[in-house]
């Protein structure tokens, strides 16, 4: 009997032992592969923080400086993981076949920086961080626009997502279009002798928007891409990086772009942000 009761006690030994044993593998196979992002895609930006905010994914993917932004309005229950990543330089888009209109907001741009205009703008949005580096070069004393057919009417028309803070968003309360962008817009505009008019126009159909003329160029926080310059061409005018927003405490502890594969990231439609975890996928095991 006793013998008997023996027997059994070790079998049970051997299947936990084996039990543990199987577990433990399971957590490096874990451990070795988190598996591909799922990637949730909204609208706007906005939505896709709120799906962070209410526990519908692990981290939101955007530009760094709208991530602090995002954080900061939180009330404290969201974060922005440092160091910003990959800078790109942003640009005023506009049409291949506005050459005239390309060459005049070009020496806009450095018109602005000549004067000091820029840094200003730049001071004023606490975005020191995204300036280019200085060119050497000089604004002509002064730009003609006559021969530039989209300036005739005195507006610049820009075509713009008015729902990335902070560099372009509505007052609350309000329809009065604020931000960096729009700042840097007018500016470019009065060195232009024009106004500058921005028109709201939905992320994903804006660069088809500007090629059927429904503005004159885009300012919308654009990161300039091979894919973009192929079929828009672009006047660069800040430098910017992208940035993951995570609930305050970083419960998954992600620091770059590879510890995001396994968890559920929201990012808006059709942004570089996008790109970037679709081409990360292929890098998560």
């Amino acid at each position: 009997m006793l013998t008997r009761s023996l027997g059994r006690y070790l079998l049970v030994l051997a299947v936990l032992a084996l039990a543990s044993t199987l577990a433990f593998a399971a957590c490096d196979d874990e451990e070795e592969g988190a598996g591909p992002i799922d990637i949730v895609v909204f609208d706007t930006n906005p939505l896709a923080v709120e799906d962070l905010r209410t526990g519908g994914s692990d981290a939101n993917f955007s530009d760094f400086p709208v991530a602090a932004e995002d954080a900061a309005q939180s009330d404290g229950e969201l974060e922005v993981v440092e160091p910003q990543i990959d800078p790109e330089p942003y640009g005023v888009g506009m049409r291949k076949t506005s050459t005239e209109l390309n060459d005049v907001i070009t020496d806009a741009v450095q018109a602005i920086r000549d004067s000091g205009k820029y840094d200003e703008v730049l001071a004023k949005w606490n975005l020191e961080a995204v300036a280019l580096e200085a060119t050497g070069e000089e604004a002509p004393a002064a730009i003609d626009i006559s021969g530039v057919p989209e300036l005739q009417d005195g507006v610049l028309n820009v075509g713009s997502d008015i729902a990335y803070a902070p560099f372009e968003f509505f007052q609350e309360g309000t329809e009065i279009a604020d931000g960096l962008d729009v700042d840097m817009g007018t500016a470019i505009a009065e060195v232009l002798g024009v106004e500058a008019e921005f028109i709201n126009t939905g992320w994903d159909g804006i660069i088809p928007a500007l090629q059927t003329e429904d503005f004159d160029v885009i300012m919308s926080a654009m990161t300039i891409t091979e894919d973009r310059s192929a079929e828009i061409d672009f006047v660069a005018y800040i430098s910017v990086g992208t940035g993951i927003v995570v609930p305050v405490g970083n419960p998954d502890n992600i620091h770059e772009l590879d510890d995001l594969c396994g968890l559920t990231v929201a990012v808006q439609v059709g942004t570089i942000q996008e790109q970037m975890l679709t081409d990360q996928n292929e890098q998560c095991d």
